[in-house]
């Protein structure tokens, strides 16, 4: 085990001597660059201001000298020679001016400026150096929008040859700026193009040696820190030499503790049995699988799977072991769980079937016991409500034409009485088919001649609420298979909620048209608001009403009557909504072809 241990320890400093060889020789390799780089920078920036240099003496030596010469003896006439020639002999020069004490401009390169009195900061700087008497003064400042430097010196002249007044010279800089920046775009590109080159050798430095060690050094921490169980490495007699957890709350004592101790020292006596069988497993067919310990860590009985690989090695004899240890506890209680489950299932089924069918049979009880009392209380109602009708249509009969009051109020009573009558059988109606006990009759029915009498049984009501009503049916000579009372019964009620929902002015509409040459389709198409999502999904529900505020009468069971019907007579009904058509009601059944 220590010929192992140096054996690591050998490869750790090879490879942190590999990674200090690439640090120094990239270090040394920066140094270069920038020590290259300082010495064209200086090189190059050197040469340019000694030409700079050397071009202005030269220049403000030969200005001043011929300056004071002929300004002295000549007059102004010559002084403006002078200036026009030095001008045209340098480039550089913007502007060129003499002046006196005063600031008046005696000669000037720019002619306009003669006789003028120098302002702003050029005044300033020609006062500065007549009441200062130095020998000149520089300032940067700007010449028709472009950089120039502006010299100001003073000159004498005269027999006592004193001072005269100041020549004042603006040079361009955009000459030493464009050269300056050139000078700045060469040295980037070579620091740039140096750069590059260091870091392509060091990078193929780096890649050559210590590219394959650093790529497994980290495909080995990568692979260590994705593991979540515990790996250890261990000898044939179970001592621990390596001990790597991501977890440590999952070892049997800290890793300090465990290493260089046997699994029979740490662990209990079965479990370190296991071990040692499957450490002995290994060392003959190189791996062993799938044997599992528990343990008590903290309290708790922890169960781990264990996994052990046999290590090969050429620099020892004694064999070593990779251990991985999986916690399986959660598995393990989940077994258990399950195994429990098992065990009381057929008890659990047998518990919920009998829940299950108590409660249907219970929700079948109440559901009957429903039905019955609304045909009970259907029945029980018609009798006295028909009793009242028959003695209101006597009264009727009987009371005085004279009396118009009182044969409206028993006009009143006939009309509630026969509403109210009509309520108690839809609920009769609704009873019966809950039920079951309700009867349908099949038979061909011409359409034509039902929507007929539909719509003269509605144009009452109609007139009444001034909706017109159009039947395009007529003519069409149409046959279905369905029960005509009840085919009678769901058409008013559709008719009749078309008019009731419809506005002042609107209209009805009744048509049909042919389905897949199977099946006929009769709508009735409304002009009233229409119908909302929330709206179509409850509308044929029980007792399911719209428009309540407006107090339009009725129970709400209508249209849930009608769909039980057109079902049991094998039709389909629905409704569509649409802003530009309104609301349509739609039945649909089988067409009988009387060809």
């Amino acid at each position: 085990m220590k010929h192992l241990d140096s054996g690591l320890k050998e490869e750790v400093q090879l490879l942190s001597k590999v990674n200090q060889r690439l640090t120094l020789s990239f270090g040394v390799l920066i140094l270069f660059l920038m020590i290259s780089v300082l010495i064209v920078s200086g090189v190059y920036l050197k040469g340019v201001m000694d030409r700079e240099e050397q071009k202005l003496s030269t220049l403000f030596t030969q200005v001043l000298a011929t300056s004071v010469s002929r300004v002295s003896f000549s007059g102004r006439y010559h002084s403006q020679l002078l200036l026009e020639d030095t001008q045209k002999e340098y480039s550089d020069i913007r502007s060129l001016l003499i002046t006196d004490l005063q600031g008046v401009v005696l000669a000037s390169s720019i002619k306009e400026k003669n006789d003028t009195t120098l302002e702003g900061e050029s005044r300033k700087a020609a006062e500065n150096v007549l009441a200062q008497n130095i020998a000149s003064q520089t300032r940067l400042t700007t010449f028709d929008g472009e950089p120039v430097i502006e010299i100001t010196l003073p000159y004498r002249g005269g027999f006592n040859h004193s001072v005269q007044g100041v020549v004042q010279v603006k040079l361009s800089t955009l000459i030493k700026d464009q050269e300056i920046n050139r000078g700045i775009i060469l040295i980037t590109v070579m620091v740039a193009l140096l750069l590059v080159i260091g870091i392509l050798i060091v990078r193929k430095i780096s890649l050559y040696f210590g590219g394959p060690i650093q790529h497994l050094a980290n495909d080995m921490a990568a692979t260590l820190n994705a593991i979540p169980d515990l790996l250890f490495e261990l000898d044939l007699e179970g001592r621990y030499i390596q001990v790597m957890a991501n977890k440590e709350e999952l070892l049997s004592d800290t890793r300090e503790r465990l290493l260089g101790r046997t699994v029979n020292e740490v662990l209990s006596e079965d479990a370190a049995a296991e071990i040692i069988a499957a450490l002995d497993e290994a060392n003959e067919s190189g791996e062993s699988h799938g044997r599992q310990i528990s343990l008590t860590i903290s309290g708790e009985v922890l169960w781990f799977e264990l996994s052990v690989a046999r290590k090969k090695s050429e620099m020892i004899n004694d064999p070593s072991f990779i251990v991985l240890s999986r916690d399986i506890t959660e598995r393990k209680k989940a077994e258990q769980e399950l195994y429990e489950y098992r065990e009381h299932l057929e008890e659990l089924v047998q518990e919920r079937t009998f829940s299950m069918k108590a409660a249907c049979d219970e929700a079948e009880r109440a559901n009957t016991a429903k039905s019955e009392f609304l045909s009970r209380m259907s029945h029980e109602l018609r009798t006295p409500m028909n009793a009242i009708l028959g003695f209101g249509q006597m009264l009727e009969m009987d009371i005085d034409e004279k009396h118009e009051t009182q044969r409206s109020n028993i006009k009143e009573i006939l009309s509630a009485g026969y509403h109210l009558l009509d309520l108690i059988n839809e609920v009769l109606d609704l009873a019966r088919i809950e039920s079951g006990k309700l009867e349908i009759l099949m038979e061909t029915i011409p359409i034509d001649q039902v929507s007929s009498q539909c719509i003269s049984l509605i144009q009452p009501q109609a007139d009444q609420q001034s909706v017109s009503l159009i039947n395009n049916i007529s003519g069409q000579n149409c046959i279905i298979n369905a029960d005509i009372i009840r085919f009678k019964q769901i058409l008013l009620n559709l008719l009749s909620n078309a008019v009731k929902y419809n506005h002042k002015g609107g209209s009805v509409t009744l048509d049909c048209m042919l389905i897949n040459k199977q099946r006929l389709r009769i709508s009735v198409t409304s002009t009233g608001v229409c119908l909302t999502e929330a709206e179509i999904d409850k509308i044929f529900k029980p007792f399911e009403r719209l428009d309540v505020e407006n107090k339009i009468e009725g129970t709400g069971i209508g249209l849930a009557i009608s769909k039980h019907l057109v079902e049991s007579m094998g039709g389909v009904i629905g409704v569509e909504s649409d802003a530009s058509k309104g609301n349509t009601f739609w039945l649909e059944f089988i067409i009988i072809d009387d060809s």
